[in-house]
């Protein structure tokens, strides 16, 4: 029974790993697909550069488009617009004009009417649509019954400049905004000859909280309108529009005003380029360097546009297309294709824990095979991406540690006392088991996650931190038991200073490690001593391997064969748990569902090569400084 049960194990690991070859064919040709990359260029920096209007204003877009741009994004007018360009004036007691350069030394209360000086319709249509018609009674005249700072709060439309370029509209987030007022906004796209990716400018959505509702129905009122997702912005009520309009989504990546007098030229090239390659953004939102704005107009401009010409040449040189981007479509898979990864995936976390630990083997072969009705039925209710993210998940929290405890403690058994050590070779051989069978699972774990919830950001994988976690503890227990300790006993042996000191390290390590670990972590601050190596990694390998892999957790598992096994020699569990952050950082690598697959693969197999070569150079110089050490 129990052979039989485990033959069928296996046979749900290699019928797993089949759907989960299958489920990452159809995300490879998906990857393939979406390779275009929209390069939207904000309107108000250029004008801050270029301060000309008219003709010259044509010209600086053209350049724009000549250097790659696809298109521009455009604000709404507001009140010091409105005023500077004399569209309208302000009345206060006695009644006498308030001019722009005069308008921000009003103080509160004084203001008690607008005169609407141009452009009526427009901005008369917006303050009805705000405050319903009774607020403006005269054919040149709205009562305004706010304060100045609420004033300057207010939207008056969109005014498009003269351009080839697409338009990118920035529908601002105003406390006040009625049906009436964003479904004004929402028709200013329907005017566009060609159009942009609408990208929300503010903390939140146009009409959020409240609004929500006759936004959501506008945007679905227009099919073709692409909405702009913005990475780790957090714009309230985006996830709602995304979840209702996943079909609509690009995601977007930008570098904000502050963080662009900070950064180089090179530098937010480097960072728009890995957005592309790594996350699999479709559209670079470029603020330009206002700060060069102190050098003449045309040196300002020259400047930039060299800018966004560096930014197309490396989209291009990454293997994109510089043009209009398509929102990702959804990977077709049926739904026992899916059973199948996630069943096999199960298969091998109940083999591996059979290795380790004795593992009812029949009623594990029942639960794999139970995986197909029960994701069925849950898919069936609506649960299904749940599913699927718990299942990986678990794989995650289980796998890593169980493959190393397998294959680095699970042969100690039979060694106590003095304890032995490994040789290089057996060493090496029993890493790359280890890494192989982590990968496998990263593997089944990554096509499970292959859908475009995940793609569009509708949906995160949640849990990260407890995937790289959990397998140290999966490895603490198991060495409890290779042992024979109990947790109290271990509690209260004594530490050689060695171990305490490598102890400290590799919690301080582990701090570090699970700080800048995380699915977003690319976009964590890091010192310039590290994004020097990151980016001569980038540079030299086609994929940057991660650095907790091929210089910490893989040479701590070539470095454990020097390491004597035995009872009382705590030193083994602390860098073998070292090792343990390797792989699960191994599998987490599988589970950033925005890097490309070929990318991931790559980025896993460079950090296994590299660390076995890390790994054996200092086991080399261990053996050399400890035969100094001995003739001394």
């Amino acid at each position: 029974m129990k052979s039989a049960s485990r033959m069928i194990l296996m046979g749900l690991v290699a019928a797993g790993l089949l759907c989960s070859v299958f489920i990452s064919a159809r995300r490879i040709q998906n990857e393939r697909v979406h390779r275009r990359i929209d390069i939207v260029v904000d309107y108000g920096d250029l004008r801050r550069i270029t301060p000309v209007t008219g003709e010259g204003m044509v010209r600086a877009l053209r350049r724009m488009s000549e250097s790659g741009a696809t298109a521009i994004a455009i604000y709404e007018d507001n009140f010091i617009d409105a005023l500077d360009n004399q569209w309208i004036a302000l009345n206060r007691m006695p009644g006498a004009s308030v001019r722009s350069e005069q308008y921000r030394e009003v103080r509160t209360g004084q203001i008690t009417a607008l005169s609407v000086l141009d452009r009526a319709p427009r901005i008369m249509g917006m303050f009805r649509r705000y405050f319903g018609e009774d607020a403006c009674p005269e054919s040149n005249k709205c009562f305004v019954p706010f304060k100045r700072k609420e004033l300057e709060e207010f939207s008056l439309g969109f005014s498009p400049p003269q351009t080839d370029l697409a338009i990118s509209l920035r529908p601002r987030h105003v406390p006040f905004d009625t049906p009436e007022s964003i479904r004004a906004k929402m028709q200013a796209w329907d005017r566009l000859e060609r159009k942009g990716p609408v990208i929300f400018d503010g903390i939140a959505v146009t009409g959020y909280p409240n609004g929500m509702k006759p936004l959501l129905e506008e945007i679905g009122k227009r099919p073709g309108m692409r909405v702009g997702y913005l990475e780790l912005a957090g714009q309230q009520g985006m996830t709602a529009i995304a979840a209702k309009y996943p079909e609509q989504i690009v995601q977007t990546h930008g570098i904000t005003d502050l963080e662009m007098l900070k950064v180089g030229r090179e530098t937010a090239v480097r960072r728009m380029v890995r957005a592309v390659r790594e996350r699999r953004v479709q559209v670079l939102y470029l603020r330009l360097f206002v700060r060069e704005s102190g050098l003449p107009p045309q040196e300002a401009l020259d400047f930039n546009a060299d800018y966004v010409k560096s930014v197309a040449d490396g989209v291009r040189a990454a293997g994109y297309e510089v043009g209009s981007a398509a929102p990702v479509k959804n990977i077709d898979v049926p739904w026992v294709i899916r059973a199948g990864a996630v069943s096999g995936a199960f298969a091998l976390v109940f083999l591996l824990a059979g290795a380790v630990f004795r593992a009812p083997w029949p009623l594990a072969a029942l639960a794999c095979l139970l995986v197909f009705p029960g994701y069925a039925i849950a898919a069936s209710q609506g649960m299904g991406m749940l599913v699927l993210k718990a299942s990986a998940l678990v794989v995650g929290c289980l796998a890593p540690g169980l493959a190393v405890s397998a294959l680095f403690l699970y042969p100690q058994k039979h060694y106590d006392g003095p304890g032995r050590t490994m040789p290089l070779t057996e060493n090496v051989r029993a890493f790359l088991a280890v890494s192989l069978l982590t990968a496998a699972a990263g593997f089944m774990a990554g096509s499970i996650l292959s859908h475009r919830d995940l793609f569009a950001r509708i949906e995160t994988f949640a849990g990260v931190k407890l995937a790289l976690v959990f397998p140290m503890l999966v490895v603490i227990y198991a060495w409890l038991r290779v042992c024979r300790f109990s947790l109290r006993e271990f509690l209260e042996s004594p530490l050689r200073y060695v171990e305490a000191l490598a102890g400290v390290a590799i919690l301080g390590a582990a701090a570090i490690y699970l700080m800048r670990s995380g699915n977003d972590a690319a976009l964590a601050p890091m010192g310039g001593q590290e994004r020097n190596v990151r980016e001569w990694l980038e540079a030299v390998f086609v994929a940057r391997p991660r650095t907790k892999e091929f210089l910490f957790g893989h040479p701590a598992m070539i470095l454990l064969g020097l390491i004597p096994f035995h009872r009382r020699n705590y030193l083994f569990l602390v860098v073998l748990l070292a090792g343990v952050v390797g792989q699960a950082s191994l599998f987490n690598t599988f589970c950033h569902i925005h890097t490309p697959l070929p990318l991931t693969l790559a980025r896993v197999a460079l950090g296994v090569i590299l660390g076995t070569a890390v790994g054996a150079a200092l086991r080399t110089a261990w053996i050399a400084a400890l035969r100094v050490w001995r003739r001394e």
